[in-house]
């Protein structure tokens, strides 16, 4: 299967996983109304529908993983609905502490709701991954198996919440370098991606190292995708990325090309973009358009597009190295990883340097 179809057929298994529980095991109350509502099931007024929905990237790459190893992934849809469940966890998390009030062209649920409700669901979605971790003892795995599996999840929690702390933190301070946005983002998503390949390659096969490469392997590609959306927050197509050119740069976010355009500029190009980061005046088109003029010509956008590709290729590199079986399952794990780096967004063609 391509990866258009992949995403299709193994996402429904994932969704089905889902709504089993909700409909088999959940009271009919609020606090689940309104998961519900962010997974995209209901509505405004809570009525079922089908909404937009989220990519499913994470809980394909545990299914992926495990079929290096194992053809039948069944066993484990389990920790791929676990995986998927928290990320929808810090995404209702991450719409309230950046204020976002729209979330897929759909209001969010502290917008609706109020930020009371929005952090009571965000924390029945964090709760909900850990219980459906535990229904792998259905699938027949060993207890020492899922209890090392909790384990390595719930240091995932504690390190992306570090990396969100980190994150907080470097929207007020003055100074932040790319080392340090690197490791911020290592964390907030590198973690759970990590800890995604680390899952599936851990519970189909018993070598521990192999394991603990998968989850080099998933951290690595969360921070080259997530450098990858940070260059197309200031230089994405807007119809292939749902993003306003230059969308990060009205928000004053500090991402990646940001910190790397600060780290090498100097004089006059420095000064503006570093007063209009500590301004709070509002944006104008001009002001952003200089700024994206001032990294093109100082050729910001060629590093971090560098960069992007050196933590992809990393990533590759350290399976294509480690995995000497299974070929064709490694190129689908792989080639899913690749089309999810691309499907990021687009970038605009380059405007030529004056």
């Amino acid at each position: 299967m391509n990866p258009r179809e992949l995403i299709e057929a193994y996402g429904l298994k994932v969704d089905q996983e889902l709504r089993d529980w909700f409909t088999s095991f959940r009271a009919p109350m609020l606090p689940y109304f309104f998961a519900e509502y962010h997974l995209g099931w209901r509505d405004e007024h809570l009525n079922d529908c089908r909404a937009p929905q989220g990519k499913m990237l994470r809980p394909l790459l545990v299914l992926l993983t495990y079929q290096v190893f194992q053809e039948d992934f069944s066993r484990i849809l389990p920790f791929a609905a676990a995986c998927e469940l928290y990320h929808n966890h810090t995404l209702v998390f991450d719409d309230i502490q950046d204020g976002d009030k729209f979330r897929r062209d759909r209001p969010t649920v502290w917008n609706l709701w109020g930020i009371g409700q929005g952090v009571n669901t965000g924390l029945v979605l964090g709760y909900l991954s850990q219980i459906f971790i535990l229904k792998l003892r259905e699938k027949k795995f060993s207890d020492d198996k899922i209890f090392s599996l909790l384990e390595a999840f719930n240091e995932m929690t504690l390190e992306l919440a570090e990396g969100q702390s980190l994150d907080l933190d470097f929207e007020t301070r003055e100074k932040v370098s790319p080392e340090e946005y690197l490791v911020m983002i290592g964390k907030k998503t590198g973690a759970l991606i990590g800890v995604c390949t680390f899952g599936g390659a851990f519970l189909s096969q018993d070598d521990a190292h192999l394991a603990q490469k998968f989850k080099q392997f998933g951290r690595k590609l969360g921070t080259a995708m997530q450098i990858r959306d940070d260059l197309v927050g200031i230089w994405g197509e807007t119809k292939d990325s749902g993003k306003e050119p230059g969308q990060d740069l009205w928000r004053r976010k500090k991402t990646f090309p940001v910190l790397k355009a600060m780290s090498f500029l100097s004089g006059e190009n420095l000064n503006f973009v570093k007063d209009y980061y500590a301004s709070n005046t509002a944006p104008s088109k001009e002001i952003i358009q200089k700024i994206v003029k001032i990294f093109d010509d100082a050729g910001v956008r060629e590093q971090v597009v560098e960069n992007a590709d050196y933590y992809l290729r990393e990533a590759f590199d350290l399976l294509q190295q480690s995995v000497n079986h299974q070929q064709k399952a490694l190129d689908s794990l792989l080639n899913f990883s690749k089309h999810a780096f691309e499907a990021i967004g687009t970038l605009r063609q380059p405007v030529p340097k004056s």
